[in-house]
């Protein structure tokens, strides 16, 4: 096989996590964003393209992401569990 590369466009990042999503797509955790919690969203193909979406305050220190059956993507945080609603 062959292995392709994709750069995040962002300094200071942190990745987490790493889920394929219930819209067929893939998702980033990253916990070391300069401007905080973001999820990146890598829409795919040999070109790929990012949409960060920041998280609240709250959800210090990200470790997991995971689609659900519910279609939402699931996180643990800290000592929190939160949902995204893609």
């Amino acid at each position: 096989g062959t292995i392709a590369e994709f750069s995040i466009p962002a300094t200071n990042t942190g990745l987490s996590g790493i889920a394929a999503g219930p819209d067929q797509k893939i998702w980033i955790f990253d916990h070391g964003y300069a401007t905080g919690t973001l999820f990146g969203l890598l829409d795919g193909g040999s070109s790929a393209s990012f949409s960060l979406f920041p998280l609240p305050p709250q959800f210090r220190a990200p470790q997991d992401v995971v689609a659900g059956p519910d279609g939402n993507l699931w996180f643990c945080a800290e000592d929190k569990i939160g949902v995204f609603h893609p």
